[in-house]
């Protein structure tokens, strides 16, 4: 009983120790500590950036940057150093991966804050300078969806006239909800595209004078984008192509929903 007592004591003090080093070092993370990412957008050409963080226990969901502005998400990491997150970055002409937090790299920061930037994402450190990186190899083919892959659609209002568009997007599992869109303006949603390749969905469009439907995600379709781009005008919609160019689509033929 003696020894056993001596042993427990002996544990208690050396994990006492422990923490308290944890505690009194600050480039080491102890129990009770947070990090913060922190993402800004600096792509060329003042494009929108799609952004989808997530590591094998969390997914923080899909964010649409504006130029400039910056996203952040926080998070406990590991006791034993082994936290890593991964983000999914997307815009017109890009589809990339990057590990935006790997603990044994980033311990030297609480708050990570990055650069996003055409050709990859830049850390700014202490002092205001860069330690820019290379995006992830592409390991899997990007038109091809896993199982924790998603897709995005995003539709902009190019109505004639400046006219307000009205959009209702569901498929037989979910809906979207009612959204009104001013000219220019441009809403996005995000879904997990079927494993058997069969996901399809629609939405109404509404407008002075006009009343659509449009089937928006057919999968066998729209397999060649992970982020398809739409632009909506009154003859019926056109999805936005790599390199810019348009692939205009008649409207659905009119029926009742």
């Amino acid at each position: 009983m003696v020894r056993v007592s001596k042993f427990m004591l002996l544990v208690s003090m050396l994990l006492t120790i422990l923490i308290a080093l944890q505690f009194k070092d600050s480039k080491s993370f102890g129990i009770f500590d947070h990090v913060t990412v922190s993402l800004v957008n600096k792509l060329s050409a003042n494009n929108q950036l799609g952004v989808y963080c997530k590591d094998k226990h969390s997914d923080y969901g899909f964010r649409t940057l504006n130029f400039g502005e910056t996203y952040a998400f926080t998070f406990d990491p590991s006791f034993f150093g082994r936290s890593l997150y991964f983000c999914r970055f997307s815009w017109i002409n890009g589809n990339h991966y990057f590990d935006i937090y790997i603990q044994k790299r980033d311990q030297d920061c609480i708050k990570c804050n990055w650069e996003v930037r055409d050709s990859g994402p830049c850390k700014i450190k202490d002092g205001g300078s860069f330690d820019c990186f290379q995006w992830n190899p592409n390991f899997k083919d990007s038109k091809s969806f896993g199982v924790f892959d998603k897709a995005t659609v995003s539709i902009t209002n190019k109505l004639a006239a400046n006219n307000q568009l009205g959009v209702h997007c569901k498929d037989k599992h979910s809906d979207f909800g009612f959204r009104t869109l001013n000219f220019g303006e441009s809403y996005a949603f995000s879904f997990h595209a079927s494993l058997f390749g069969k996901s399809l969905y629609f939405c109404s469009f509404s407008w002075i004078n006009g009343n659509h439907y449009f089937d928006i995600y057919i999968q066998k379709r729209d397999q060649d984008c992970d982020k398809c781009n739409w632009e909506v005008r009154d003859s019926g919609p056109c999805k936005i192509k790599e390199g810019g160019s348009l692939d205009c689509f008649q409207w659905n033929p009119d029926v009742v929903i």
